[in-house]
Protein backbone atom coordinates (compact mmCIF):
# COMPACT_ATOMS: atom_id res chain seq x y z
CA UNK A 1 0.00 0.00 0.00
CA UNK A 2 2.41 2.37 1.20
CA UNK A 3 6.16 2.00 1.22
CA UNK A 4 8.76 3.04 3.94
CA UNK A 5 10.07 5.90 2.76
CA UNK A 6 13.53 6.92 4.51
CA UNK A 7 16.00 9.48 3.59
CA UNK A 8 16.98 9.40 -0.01
CA UNK A 9 14.29 6.85 -1.08
CA UNK A 10 12.37 9.89 -2.74
CA UNK A 11 14.84 9.46 -5.52
CA UNK A 12 14.39 5.80 -5.88
CA UNK A 13 11.88 4.65 -8.67
CA UNK A 14 8.60 2.95 -7.80
CA UNK A 15 8.26 -0.50 -9.35
CA UNK A 16 5.13 -1.98 -10.39
CA UNK A 17 4.54 -5.50 -9.07
CA UNK A 18 2.73 -6.90 -12.46
CA UNK A 19 2.54 -5.16 -16.16
CA UNK A 20 -0.44 -2.94 -16.07
CA UNK A 21 -3.63 -4.31 -17.31
CA UNK A 22 -2.98 -8.12 -15.89
CA UNK A 23 -4.10 -7.64 -12.16
CA UNK A 24 -4.80 -5.47 -9.59
CA UNK A 25 -3.86 -4.96 -6.09
CA UNK A 26 -4.87 -1.58 -4.28
CA UNK A 27 -1.84 0.83 -3.46
CA UNK A 28 -1.83 4.75 -2.22
CA UNK A 29 1.42 5.10 -3.53
CA UNK A 30 0.94 4.00 -6.92
CA UNK A 31 -2.67 6.15 -6.96
CA UNK A 32 -0.61 9.03 -6.00
CA UNK A 33 2.16 8.25 -8.78
CA UNK A 34 -1.06 8.54 -11.11
CA UNK A 35 -1.76 12.23 -9.89
CA UNK A 36 1.91 12.93 -10.51
CA UNK A 37 1.15 11.27 -14.16
CA UNK A 38 -1.93 13.17 -15.07
CA UNK A 39 -0.99 16.57 -13.07
CA UNK A 40 2.43 16.41 -15.70
CA UNK A 41 0.44 15.81 -19.01
CA UNK A 42 -2.54 18.12 -18.34
CA UNK A 43 -0.58 20.62 -16.55
CA UNK A 44 -3.53 21.02 -13.73
CA UNK A 45 -3.51 20.08 -10.26
CA UNK A 46 -5.73 17.53 -8.66
CA UNK A 47 -8.29 19.63 -7.33
CA UNK A 48 -9.14 21.47 -10.32
CA UNK A 49 -8.31 18.86 -12.70
CA UNK A 50 -10.65 16.60 -10.94
CA UNK A 51 -13.42 19.88 -10.69
CA UNK A 52 -13.39 20.36 -14.27
CA UNK A 53 -13.87 16.34 -15.23
CA UNK A 54 -16.18 15.09 -12.17
CA UNK A 55 -17.38 17.31 -9.19
CA UNK A 56 -18.66 20.18 -11.71
CA UNK A 57 -19.89 17.79 -14.18
CA UNK A 58 -22.02 15.53 -12.05
CA UNK A 59 -23.16 18.47 -9.95
CA UNK A 60 -21.23 17.94 -6.74
CA UNK A 61 -21.47 21.18 -5.38
CA UNK A 62 -19.67 19.96 -2.17
CA UNK A 63 -16.66 18.23 -2.87
CA UNK A 64 -13.26 19.03 -2.63
CA UNK A 65 -9.38 17.11 -3.00
CA UNK A 66 -7.99 19.26 -0.74
CA UNK A 67 -8.29 21.25 2.90
CA UNK A 68 -9.64 24.10 1.94
CA UNK A 69 -9.97 27.28 4.06
CA UNK A 70 -13.45 28.06 3.24
CA UNK A 71 -14.26 24.64 4.59
CA UNK A 72 -12.63 24.29 7.68
CA UNK A 73 -15.53 25.21 10.13
CA UNK A 74 -17.93 22.87 8.55
CA UNK A 75 -15.45 19.50 8.70
CA UNK A 76 -15.69 17.51 11.58
CA UNK A 77 -12.92 16.86 13.85
CA UNK A 78 -11.24 13.58 14.46
CA UNK A 79 -10.84 11.08 17.73
CA UNK A 80 -9.52 8.98 19.47
CA UNK A 81 -10.03 6.15 22.08
CA UNK A 82 -8.38 7.02 25.44
CA UNK A 83 -6.84 4.71 28.24
CA UNK A 84 -10.72 4.67 29.81
CA UNK A 85 -12.04 3.57 26.84
CA UNK A 86 -13.57 6.56 25.86
CA UNK A 87 -13.77 9.01 22.95
CA UNK A 88 -12.01 11.95 22.68
CA UNK A 89 -11.06 14.85 20.65
CA UNK A 90 -7.55 14.09 19.05
CA UNK A 91 -5.34 16.80 19.76
CA UNK A 92 -3.43 16.44 16.56
CA UNK A 93 -5.89 17.25 13.57
CA UNK A 94 -3.77 16.10 10.45
CA UNK A 95 -5.50 17.78 7.39
CA UNK A 96 -6.12 21.21 9.43
CA UNK A 97 -2.88 21.62 11.11
CA UNK A 98 -0.95 21.00 7.28
CA UNK A 99 -3.85 22.86 5.70
CA UNK A 100 -3.15 25.85 7.48
CA UNK A 101 0.45 26.28 7.27
CA UNK A 102 0.01 25.41 3.24
CA UNK A 103 -2.89 28.25 3.19
CA UNK A 104 0.15 30.77 4.46
CA UNK A 105 2.44 29.59 1.69
CA UNK A 106 -0.33 29.77 -1.18
CA UNK A 107 -0.99 33.63 0.44
CA UNK A 108 2.72 34.24 0.45
CA UNK A 109 2.64 33.20 -3.37
CA UNK A 110 -0.38 34.86 -4.34
CA UNK A 111 -2.22 31.18 -5.80
CA UNK A 112 -4.47 29.67 -3.99
CA UNK A 113 -4.15 25.44 -3.10
CA UNK A 114 -6.68 25.08 -5.58
CA UNK A 115 -4.28 25.18 -8.20
CA UNK A 116 -1.30 24.03 -6.71
CA UNK A 117 0.65 20.16 -8.25
CA UNK A 118 2.26 17.80 -6.81
CA UNK A 119 5.45 20.05 -6.93
CA UNK A 120 3.99 23.44 -5.44
CA UNK A 121 3.51 21.25 -2.42
CA UNK A 122 6.68 20.37 -2.28
CA UNK A 123 8.07 23.79 -2.85
CA UNK A 124 5.75 24.80 -0.33
CA UNK A 125 6.80 21.94 2.37
CA UNK A 126 10.79 23.26 2.12
CA UNK A 127 9.88 27.36 2.80
CA UNK A 128 6.57 26.78 5.17
CA UNK A 129 7.23 28.23 8.76
CA UNK A 130 6.66 25.26 11.21
CA UNK A 131 8.04 27.24 13.90
CA UNK A 132 4.67 28.08 15.87
CA UNK A 133 3.55 23.67 15.58
CA UNK A 134 6.11 21.83 17.55
CA UNK A 135 4.98 18.74 16.11
CA UNK A 136 5.97 19.76 12.30
CA UNK A 137 8.52 21.79 13.37
CA UNK A 138 10.85 18.42 14.02
CA UNK A 139 9.94 16.32 11.58
CA UNK A 140 12.33 16.68 8.44
CA UNK A 141 11.94 17.79 5.24
CA UNK A 142 12.18 13.93 3.43
CA UNK A 143 8.73 13.01 5.95
CA UNK A 144 6.51 15.60 4.88
CA UNK A 145 7.35 15.07 1.09
CA UNK A 146 6.10 11.28 1.30
CA UNK A 147 2.97 10.48 -0.51
CA UNK A 148 1.31 9.40 2.10
CA UNK A 149 1.15 12.81 3.69
CA UNK A 150 0.56 15.14 0.65
CA UNK A 151 -1.97 17.57 1.61
CA UNK A 152 -3.56 17.22 -1.81
CA UNK A 153 -3.74 13.45 -2.08
CA UNK A 154 -5.36 11.27 -5.18
CA UNK A 155 -5.93 8.27 -2.21
CA UNK A 156 -6.38 10.09 0.40
CA UNK A 157 -7.81 13.49 1.29
CA UNK A 158 -11.44 13.47 -0.82
CA UNK A 159 -13.79 16.35 1.74
CA UNK A 160 -17.67 15.33 0.93
CA UNK A 161 -20.82 15.69 2.50
CA UNK A 162 -22.85 12.23 3.00
CA UNK A 163 -25.28 14.24 0.66
CA UNK A 164 -22.92 14.90 -2.12
CA UNK A 165 -21.55 11.15 -1.91
CA UNK A 166 -24.42 9.75 -2.05
CA UNK A 167 -25.54 11.76 -5.54
CA UNK A 168 -22.63 9.94 -6.86
CA UNK A 169 -24.14 6.51 -5.82
CA UNK A 170 -27.31 7.86 -7.16
CA UNK A 171 -25.36 8.09 -10.32
CA UNK A 172 -23.56 5.07 -10.58
CA UNK A 173 -26.78 3.51 -10.45
CA UNK A 174 -27.89 4.43 -13.55
CA UNK A 175 -31.44 5.81 -14.92
CA UNK A 176 -32.55 9.02 -14.68
CA UNK A 177 -28.79 10.75 -14.45
CA UNK A 178 -29.39 13.59 -17.02
CA UNK A 179 -26.68 13.50 -18.99
CA UNK A 180 -24.13 13.87 -15.64
CA UNK A 181 -22.24 10.41 -16.14
CA UNK A 182 -22.05 9.23 -19.17
CA UNK A 183 -23.40 5.79 -19.79
CA UNK A 184 -20.40 4.40 -20.92
CA UNK A 185 -18.50 5.95 -18.25
CA UNK A 186 -20.35 4.17 -15.52
CA UNK A 187 -20.63 0.79 -17.08
CA UNK A 188 -16.93 0.82 -17.20
CA UNK A 189 -16.39 1.76 -13.35
CA UNK A 190 -19.03 -1.26 -12.51
CA UNK A 191 -17.58 -3.84 -14.99
CA UNK A 192 -14.42 -6.16 -13.68
CA UNK A 193 -11.42 -4.47 -15.35
CA UNK A 194 -8.48 -7.25 -14.19
CA UNK A 195 -8.85 -9.80 -11.49
CA UNK A 196 -7.31 -9.28 -8.06
CA UNK A 197 -3.48 -10.45 -7.82
CA UNK A 198 -2.97 -13.40 -5.95
CA UNK A 199 -1.16 -12.09 -3.20
CA UNK A 200 -2.83 -8.52 -2.65
CA UNK A 201 -4.37 -9.14 0.46
CA UNK A 202 -7.79 -7.69 2.20
CA UNK A 203 -10.70 -8.74 1.37
CA UNK A 204 -9.29 -9.61 -2.35
CA UNK A 205 -12.27 -8.40 -4.57
CA UNK A 206 -12.50 -7.73 -8.03
CA UNK A 207 -12.89 -4.38 -9.02
CA UNK A 208 -14.08 -1.99 -11.78
CA UNK A 209 -12.90 1.42 -12.03
CA UNK A 210 -13.38 3.03 -8.60
CA UNK A 211 -15.21 0.61 -7.14
CA UNK A 212 -15.22 -2.84 -5.27
CA UNK A 213 -17.40 -5.06 -6.68
CA UNK A 214 -19.53 -7.65 -5.88
CA UNK A 215 -21.53 -9.47 -7.72
CA UNK A 216 -25.59 -10.01 -6.86
CA UNK A 217 -28.73 -11.67 -8.19
CA UNK A 218 -29.51 -9.77 -11.00
CA UNK A 219 -26.86 -6.67 -10.85
CA UNK A 220 -23.62 -5.99 -8.88
CA UNK A 221 -22.71 -3.90 -5.30
CA UNK A 222 -20.27 -1.66 -5.58
CA UNK A 223 -18.67 -0.10 -2.69
CA UNK A 224 -15.53 1.65 -1.43
CA UNK A 225 -13.83 2.61 2.11
CA UNK A 226 -11.62 5.18 3.63
CA UNK A 227 -9.39 4.93 6.75
CA UNK A 228 -7.76 7.89 7.39
CA UNK A 229 -5.85 8.01 10.29
CA UNK A 230 -7.81 5.83 12.27
CA UNK A 231 -9.84 8.97 12.97
CA UNK A 232 -12.10 9.31 9.59
CA UNK A 233 -13.37 6.02 8.25
CA UNK A 234 -16.26 6.13 5.61
CA UNK A 235 -17.85 3.53 3.70
CA UNK A 236 -20.01 3.89 0.05
CA UNK A 237 -22.26 1.30 -1.10
CA UNK A 238 -24.42 0.73 -4.07
CA UNK A 239 -26.84 -2.34 -5.28
CA UNK A 240 -28.02 -2.39 -9.29
CA UNK A 241 -29.90 -5.01 -8.92
CA UNK A 242 -32.37 -3.02 -5.89
CA UNK A 243 -31.30 0.12 -6.69
CA UNK A 244 -30.25 1.20 -3.33
CA UNK A 245 -27.75 2.67 -1.66
CA UNK A 246 -25.77 3.49 1.57
CA UNK A 247 -23.28 6.11 3.18
CA UNK A 248 -21.48 5.87 6.50
CA UNK A 249 -19.36 8.33 7.66
CA UNK A 250 -17.37 8.01 11.06
CA UNK A 251 -14.93 10.57 13.00
CA UNK A 252 -13.34 7.85 15.46
CA UNK A 253 -11.30 4.80 15.31
CA UNK A 254 -14.95 2.74 16.33
CA UNK A 255 -15.69 3.51 12.76
CA UNK A 256 -15.73 -0.36 11.37
CA UNK A 257 -17.26 -1.61 13.86
CA UNK A 258 -19.99 0.42 13.59
CA UNK A 259 -20.41 0.67 9.91
CA UNK A 260 -20.23 -3.69 10.58
CA UNK A 261 -23.23 -3.26 12.79
CA UNK A 262 -25.19 -0.55 11.15
CA UNK A 263 -24.93 -1.57 7.36
CA UNK A 264 -26.88 -5.22 7.73
CA UNK A 265 -29.34 -3.33 9.37
CA UNK A 266 -30.12 -0.13 7.50
CA UNK A 267 -30.09 -2.48 3.92
CA UNK A 268 -31.37 -6.03 5.36
CA UNK A 269 -28.40 -7.31 3.55
CA UNK A 270 -25.06 -8.88 4.65
CA UNK A 271 -22.68 -7.33 1.96
CA UNK A 272 -19.49 -8.39 2.41
CA UNK A 273 -18.37 -4.74 0.82
CA UNK A 274 -19.55 -2.55 4.26
CA UNK A 275 -15.45 -2.08 5.23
Amino acid sequence: NWRADGPGDENVPLVGKFEPGTAYSYSGAAICWLQQVCETITGVGLQALVSRYVFESAGLTDMAMSWLPQRDDREVYGHIIDENGEAQLADFQVARRRGRLMQRVAETWGRPMEEWRFTDMLAANAVMDRSGDERYAKQPLWRLNRPGVWAISSPASLRTTPADYARFIALSLGGASKGLLQEETRREMLTVQTPPAPDAGGPNRPVGIGWSLEMRPGGVAFAHWGFNQRRHISSGLGDTSNRKGLVMMTNGPRGNAFMDKIGPVLTGIPYRSYV
